[in-house]
C-alpha cells in the first residue's frame, strides 16, 4: 500500500514537473520571440505572400499621351488636356529620357499669336537644359524668356522642371528641342492660323 502510494506520488510529481517544463518552454519561446522583434524594430516584417515576385505596373508618372511626335508634325506631338485644365504635351526622345510640357493656354489646338505662351517642362537626364525653338520656315527663334529652373511644383512628371516663354507667331509645325548633358528630346507643335481656323 505504501509502495503504491509512493508510486502515485512520484507520478504526480513527474506530471507537475512536465507541466512546469512545458509552461516554462512556452514562456521562454514567447520571450525570445518578443526580444527578437524588439531588437529588430527597424526591419519591416514581410508577410510570406508578399515575398512572391510581382510584375511591376507601368510608371503612372510617365504615361503615354498618344502616338509620339515626329519631324514635320507627321504626326505632331500628342497634346491632351489634363485634370488641372491645362494642355499637356509629350516629347519624343531617342536616348530614353522623358519630356513632358504643361502649356499654360486655355485652348488647344494652339493658334498663332504674338502673345508669349508659357511652357512648364519636366525632363529626365542630367545637367542644365537648353531650349532651341525652330519656326515652320526652319528659322531658329530665341525663347521670349527662360529656361528658368523651378524648385518645386504640383506638376507631377519625371525629371527636373524649367519654365520657358515661346512666341508661336505663325501657323505651321514648330519644333522645340530640349537638350541636357544626358537627355535630348523634341516636341513638334502643330500651330493653327490666328483664330484657330
Amino acid at each position: 500500500m505504501r509502495a503504491s502510494g509512493r508510486t502515485a506520488s512520484r507520478r504526480a510529481k513527474a506530471s507537475r514537473t512536465a507541466r512546469t517544463v512545458t509552461v516554462l518552454t512556452a514562456a521562454l519561446a514567447a520571450l525570445a520571440m518578443s526580444a527578437a522583434l524588439a531588437g529588430c524594430t527597424s526591419a519591416p516584417v514581410i508577410p510570406i505572400e508578399s515575398a512572391t515576385p510581382k510584375v511591376s505596373a507601368p510608371d503612372s508618372s510617365a504615361p503615354q499621351l498618344g502616338p509620339l511626335g515626329a519631324p514635320d508634325c507627321t504626326p505632331a506631338s500628342p497634346v491632351v488636356t489634363g485634370g488641372d485644365g491645362f494642355p499637356e504635351v509629350q516629347g519624343t526622345s531617342t536616348d530614353g529620357s522623358t519630356l513632358y510640357g504643361l502649356i499654360m493656354a486655355s485652348t488647344v489646338p494652339l493658334a498663332a499669336s504674338d502673345d508669349t505662351a508659357k511652357f512648364v517642362w519636366r525632363m529626365t537626364g542630367d545637367g542644365a537644359v537648353t531650349v532651341r525653338v525652330t519656326d515652320p520656315a526652319g528659322h531658329e527663334k530665341t525663347p521670349a524668356w527662360g529656361p528658368e529652373r523651378h524648385g518645386g511644383s504640383s506638376y507631377h512628371r519625371p525629371g527636373d522642371e524649367w519654365g520657358t516663354g515661346i512666341v508661336l507667331s505663325q501657323p505651321g509645325c514648330w519644333t522645340v528641342h530640349l537638350h541636357r548633358s544626358t537627355g535630348d528630346a523634341d516636341v513638334w507643335l502643330d500651330v493653327l492660323p490666328p483664330g484657330g481656323s
